[in-house]
């Protein structure tokens, strides 16, 4: 376990690495808060991986980014036990005009 002082010192690290994340351009934004994403989930932590992604969402410019992103957040919301907000996003990702995310969506 970490000390009250570790704890406190990760919390102002990531306050600093998140101030400097967002002078940054929205496409360098839109990966790094992805990738922040993609880690949560890899360690269970459902509710930041939905943050970090509906940040990464909030910067994307394209509708095929947007549609993945809609996936990844359905599979989420899964987790969470949110089934109707989970089905909503299905749905907008079947727009897609991708057919592998189309293929992985149903």
């Amino acid at each position: 376990l970490l000390s009250r002082r570790q704890r406190q010192m990760c919390i102002r690290d990531s306050y600093c690495i998140l101030r400097l994340v967002n002078r940054m351009d929205f496409t360098s934004q839109e990966k790094i808060y992805y990738q922040l994403a993609l880690k949560e989930k890899d360690q269970r932590e459902w509710e930041p991986a939905v943050s970090f992604l509906l940040k990464a969402m909030e910067r994307t410019r394209t509708a095929e980014s947007r549609y993945r992103y809609d996936t990844e957040l359905a599979a989420l919301y899964k987790h969470l036990g949110r089934t109707a907000q989970a089905d909503s996003l299905r749905q907008e990702a079947l727009k897609s005009s991708c057919p592998l995310l189309k293929s992985s969506v149903v």
